[in-house]
């Protein structure tokens, strides 16, 4: 199975280092700009931190193979048979809800979703 794994914050960098030690083809495509993903839902965009984003974009350096997510998505889209690929996101960013809703337990305490 050859893997394409997407990510903004590196949660399934481990993931992807795992199933190359496994002996798959992955490919991870990490998203280089924060203004890339963002939606309108989400308010203003806060500019990311220019030392959190080059320690971000450096997670796992010389373990998996990373390239930027839109150079991935262009690669993909010359496969000849994609059915050969698994692909997985590590967020649905999309459809999160910020500030993320709170929720309520049968007890009644309200909690948090973790987006």
């Amino acid at each position: 199975m050859k893997y394409r794994i997407f990510t903004y914050s590196g949660d399934a960098l481990p993931i992807a280092y795992k199933l190359q030690q496994e002996g798959c083809e992955v490919f991870v495509g990490m998203v280089d700009d924060k203004a890339a993903i963002h939606s309108a839902k989400e308010g203003e965009l806060r500019p990311e931190n220019p030392e959190a984003k080059r320690r971000r974009l450096a997670l796992f350096n010389g373990l998996v193979e990373k390239r930027r997510a839109d150079l991935l998505i262009k690669q993909m889209r010359r496969h000849e048979q994609p059915e050969q690929y698994f692909v997985f996101f590590d967020r649905n960013y999309s459809t999160a809800t910020f500030p993320p809703k709170p929720i309520t337990c049968s007890n009644r305490t309200a909690i948090r979703r973790s987006n």
